[in-house]
């Protein structure tokens, strides 16, 4: 009788392995294995590493948020500046129609002393949009040299109204004569104020032999319809 080999019979067969492989699952990694190189790991997430190192932090966050409020200051002042412009010229504008309306009142001399006074406060609200103190005594100097001291608008604006005096053709045309000049002495007279407030001028520093050929521009400019609101 021919016995079986003890030994070849203990021996498992190829798919006994495969099940207990499979049973058991695979045998555990050394750490050469599961990490070739120890010193160096690999990171959790390569997208964030990538972008790390394209945007890396600023060496000193604190200069990086000053830097921004100094932007953000600039841009505040800015937008100041600008606002305080635009509310200027609205007020030059409105009281440039305002002497412009006095121009048609049919009093002769009466019309003058409104403009005069309408002009007075085109000055006095510009000194107080730009934060500079009001004179009285400065503001009507410099009225009068400006507005009364160029010929063709000083003494266009007293015939103007002498010539109300006139029945009917010159009441008419004296209105409007006066009307203009008013209107356009008016816008001229404010626009060199907010040039000379602007530049950081005050009443004391304000010459009016410097701005006549600027008053004398912008005089021009409102008679082509430039002061109206």
């Amino acid at each position: 009788m021919h016995q079986a080999n003890p030994s070849r019979e203990n021996i498992p067969g190829e798919d006994e392995i495969k099940d207990r492989v499979n049973l058991h699952g695979p045998s555990p990694a050394t750490p050469s294995q599961a990490n070739p190189n120890p010193a160096s790991p690999s990171p959790a997430n390569p997208n964030l590493a990538t972008r790390d190192q394209a945007n890396p932090s600023p060496a000193n966050p604190n200069l990086a948020t000053r830097d921004h409020g100094n932007n953000v200051s600039i841009s505040r002042i800015k937008d100041q500046m600008e606002q305080r412009t635009k509310q200027a010229g609205y007020a030059v504008k409105t009281r440039a129609a305002a002497a412009a309306g006095a121009g048609v009142i049919p009093l002769p001399l009466f019309d003058m002393a409104v403009i005069t006074a309408i002009q007075m406060d085109t000055v006095r609200a510009l000194s107080g949009i730009y934060g500079v103190k009001f004179s009285r005594d400065a503001g009507k100097a410099a009225v009068t040299s400006l507005a009364g001291g160029i010929f063709p608008v000083g003494a266009g604006s007293f015939i103007g109204s002498a010539a109300k005096m006139i029945p009917f053709i010159g009441q008419i045309m004296g209105s409007v004569s006066i009307s203009l000049i008013a209107g356009a002495s008016t816008y001229a007279l404010g626009r060199v104020f907010i040039q000379h407030f602007e530049s950081g001028g005050t009443f004391l520093t304000f010459n009016p032999d410097l701005v006549r050929s600027h008053f004398k521009r912008e005089y021009e400019a409102g008679l082509a319809g430039n002061g109206r609101p």
